[in-house]
């Protein structure tokens, strides 16, 4: 068990057995924030001092908190700082998000006094300081019809407490697009108004989200065994805006082209300010198969679509990302590896002609050890990359190894299984922050089980919880 009861651990760990108590009002003085910020941290500072404190934030200085007066003593190499001596503590970040990682830390050091019932809030002496191994510590999330918004401000404040870099969210018909409403269920979706006080909450967890929409692949915004299409089930006479099996969209469309450009004005002013667009790409069956498609040559229709989508986006000063099976060789990588799923629809040669302001999100899931060739691939072609690892600790390893190797960003996928990642959402980010994992499995589990409960009121709703995604889709 780290005895310092951080996670991830800082690079820096040192304490006395000597003790600040945290009861009563207790007034926290730095940084400037609004008053959506201090309500999110002074609620979870009760949840951490469990009820026994209030906090009272008054803005002051730049990059730094202080609560009573201490030494103003700082991990002068490190991202963020903590210290805790007799007569106070002192949180200091490069900026403001490393002084949010600060403040997240110092949450996680409180320990209680007493016997039956908590009597005291306390935190040892000491010194604390890290900078990440991986600067783009990405985390998706698919919001589903069955997903409650309670579970997604769980998961969103566990994350900037794991201090992720990036959310990646992606709804799966779970939005209510005011520029096409189809893209969006009836029932089980979500309004701007619903979506957006969620959004603010990771920025005031240090996190940049990260709009997502699948632009090829995936149209359905459904399981493709599931017989359901978000838009085909409800409106069938859209059908021309994709193939024929409607599980790709149709790009050779102008009304589908409109579509996905309106989309991605609408996420990115609901995500509000970043660098990035997911576009997906990935598992596209049906590429090119229609009538108005099918002469077409599938590697210049491919390639032109994606340098015309990044380039919008670039006018909007964010960067394009996308999946990387569909410009992957078959031939040349094989499975275990992840590459062109239908043999017949190759489209790798589309390569060559891709922007390099492309960012590849490499998602190859069976790989387990040494290197993760396509991501080397990539690079080669003259790609920057995130790897794209799944729940196996094995997998996540290899990824996060190969991303620290070449400078590499990360993206952690969930899909429908947060299960398992009870222990790898925080395995990771152990390792993105410290380069290696620290603990054991076990710890990982129990640890984030102490750290949910702390951040919100219980999911109670059957099929709403970590273990209820399981079931889900």
């Amino acid at each position: 068990m780290n005895k310092f009861n951080v996670y991830p651990r800082p690079d820096y760990c040192s304490a006395s057995e000597e003790k600040f108590y945290l009861n009563g009002k207790v007034k926290l003085v730095g940084g400037s924030f609004d008053s959506a910020e201090k309500a999110l941290y002074c609620e979870l500072w009760s949840r951490f001092t469990f009820s026994l404190s209030e906090l009272i934030i008054e803005d002051g200085a730049e990059n730094e908190l202080v609560i009573g007066a201490p030494e103003k003593i700082v991990c002068a190499e490190h991202a963020y700082s903590v210290h805790i001596d007799e007569k106070g503590v002192y949180l200091k970040g490069k900026n403001k998000t490393e002084l949010i990682h600060a403040f997240t830390t110092l949450l996680q050091l409180v320990y209680s006094e007493g016997t039956l019932k908590a009597e005291k809030a306390y935190v040892f002496h000491g010194d604390y300081g890290a900078t990440a191994k991986v600067d783009v510590r990405a985390i998706h999330f698919c919001l589903f019809p069955n997903v409650g918004l309670d579970f997604l401000k769980q998961f969103i404040r566990a994350m900037g407490m794991y201090r992720y870099s990036h959310f990646v969210l992606e709804f799966w018909g779970t939005y209510r697009y005011e520029c096409f409403p189809a893209l969006g269920w009836e029932e089980n979706s979500y309004s701007k108004e619903q979506i957006l006080p969620l959004i603010k909450e990771a920025n005031a967890l240090g996190m940049e989200v990260i709009p997502f929409f699948n632009h090829l692949g995936h149209s359905a915004q459904s399981k493709v065994g599931s017989g359901e299409h978000v838009v085909l089930s409800q409106h069938p006479e859209y059908a021309p805006l994709f193939e024929s099996d409607g599980w790709t969209w149709c790009v050779n469309n102008p009304e589908t082209i409109k579509i996905l450009k309106n989309v991605r004005d609408e996420l990115i002013e609901l995500c509000g300010s970043g660098a990035y667009f997911h576009i997906g790409l990935d598992e596209a069956f049906s590429f090119c198969t229609c009538p108005r498609c099918r002469d077409k040559d599938k590697n210049t229709v491919l390639a032109d679509f994606i340098n015309a989508t990044a380039a919008d986006l670039k006018k909007q000063g964010r960067k394009c990302v996308m999946w990387g099976d569909q410009l992957l060789p078959a031939e040349q990588f094989k499975p275990p590896y992840e590459a062109n799923l239908v043999p017949d629809l190759e489209t790798s040669k589309a390569i060559k002609n891709v922007s390099k302001d492309v960012i590849i999100a490499d998602w190859q899931y069976r790989i387990y050890e040494g290197e993760v060739e396509t991501s080397k691939f990539f690079r080669e072609n003259g790609f920057n990359v995130w790897q794209s690892p799944w729940h196996n600790p094995n997998n996540v390893k290899t990824h996060i190894n190969t991303a620290i190797q070449y400078g590499n960003g990360v993206l952690l996928t969930t899909w429908n299984v947060t299960q398992p990642f009870i222990s790898q959402l925080l395995h990771a980010a152990e390792m993105l922050w410290m380069g290696e994992e620290q603990s054991s499995h076990a710890e990982y589990m129990s640890i984030t089980g102490n750290i949910l409960r702390k951040l919100a009121p219980p999911v109670k709703k059957a099929g709403q919880g970590w273990l209820g995604m399981w079931e889900l889709y």
